[in-house]
């Protein structure tokens, strides 16, 4: 079995992940303020402030970093869903960013476990929009474009960071791969020639 601690670093790819997503809220802080959403703006300094003490417990503690990054992400996208109108939300779409990058940073348990409760989620957007149930859009009408082209950007270079990490990690892997194989065949080599000198020095017994 290979060692993924040696192939991949989740620590430092979660640290940047960490960076990502700040750098893309501090975008929507600053839409947020020029808007005049100040209840999107206070949302999203709250999620930003919660990504900076990930940053300072990551320093003692390797193991709740990528959790408290999934579930931050995710209280951002149900804030952004929420603020933007509900199921008819551009935002909705972000979820299937979260159970990949739980399989990058974590493991196949913890994606699946993201990958049920978003199902879920989305099931209950989907229930309240059959209902009837109205959730106020917060984007005034003449930002919605603006607003939709930031969302549309950040999703699409999110997608493409995890695609390049993927492709990155399989590269690793191969090459370990490849690796563990040469010392495998270096180790059989040299039992054999063992064998072979053992064989020798007992036919001239």
């Amino acid at each position: 079995m290979l060692d993924n601690e040696i192939i991949w670093d989740k620590q430092r790819f979660t640290r940047y992940i960490i960076f990502i997503t700040m750098a893309g809220l501090s975008l929507f802080l600053v839409k947020a303020y020029a808007d005049g959403v100040m209840v999107r703006f206070y949302g999203t300094l709250l999620m930003l402030a919660i990504l900076t003490t990930t940053l300072v417990i990551q320093r003692f503690n390797h193991l709740w970093p990528p959790h408290l990054l999934l579930i931050t992400l995710f209280s951002a996208l149900n804030f952004s869903t929420m603020a933007d109108g509900g199921f008819e939300s551009f935002s909705i779409t972000a979820f299937v960013v979260i159970p990949l990058m739980a399989l990058l940073i974590s493991n196949r348990i913890t994606a699946m476990t993201w990958l049920i409760i978003i199902t879920i989620t989305l099931l209950g957007y989907y229930g309240a929009f059959q209902l009837g149930i109205h959730i106020p859009n917060l984007t005034p009408d003449e930002k919605e474009a603006d607003h939709t082209l930031l969302r549309v950007l950040g999703l699409l270079f999110g997608v493409y960071y995890l695609g390049v990490s993927y492709r990155h990690i399989s590269k690793l892997y191969s090459e370990q791969v490849k690796y563990k194989v040469a010392l495998l065949k270096t180790e059989v080599d040299k039992r054999q020639q063992a064998e072979k000198s053992a064989q020798q020095a007992l036919s001239l017994i």
